[in-house]
């Protein structure tokens, strides 16, 4: 359990329902192909969800300033957002979800430096009515996309003469 986990039993009590795996393959994506996924849901009494959602998310986090004048921002990139809408779980019947996300060629791919990197992570909510969600984030890398080998260069592509060296 975590403190968030703590905080809310202490609060509210036992959670009424809770993820108990998110898998996701593969687990270094390639821009340009597919992410796949699999939810199980597990609810521990009889929920009314107003929604299920999962999303894939870049964002950009960003150090600024020095000393006490230290801070982190994030810059949202892109999102792909599943929501499976509202329903009704039976207590003790699980429920599996798959699906799949294609990560776009075009973003940046994962990306740690000093003061900024490129995050990417895959985040599953239940959305249950008068209670607080339930959550669950796993951070992923993506490696750039790859281009076959077999591609040929465009015609009117501008090519650059090498000059051996002597």
């Amino acid at each position: 359990m975590n403190i968030l986990e703590d905080i809310t039993s202490a609060l509210f009590g036992e959670m009424k329902a809770e993820i108990r795996e998110l898998w996701l393959w593969p687990m270094t994506a390639r821009l340009g192909e597919p992410l796949r996924y699999r939810m199980v849901i597990f609810p521990k009494e009889n929920v009314e969800l107003t929604n299920i959602m999962i999303r894939l998310i870049c964002f950009e986090r960003g150090v600024h300033g020095h000393g006490k004048n230290r801070y982190i921002k994030t810059y949202g990139i892109y999102e792909d957002r599943r929501d499976l809408g509202p329903g009704i779980l039976t207590a003790a019947q699980p429920m599996n979800l798959e699906g799949e996300f294609i990560i776009p060629r075009t973003l940046p791919s994962s990306f740690i430096g000093r003061y900024n990197s490129i995050v990417w992570n895959v985040e599953a909510r239940l959305m249950i009515s008068n209670w607080p969600d339930v959550v669950k984030n796993i951070e992923i890398k993506v490696i750039p996309y790859q281009y076959p080998y077999n591609q040929t260069i465009p015609e009117n592509a501008q090519t650059q003469n090498i000059v051996p060296a002597k």
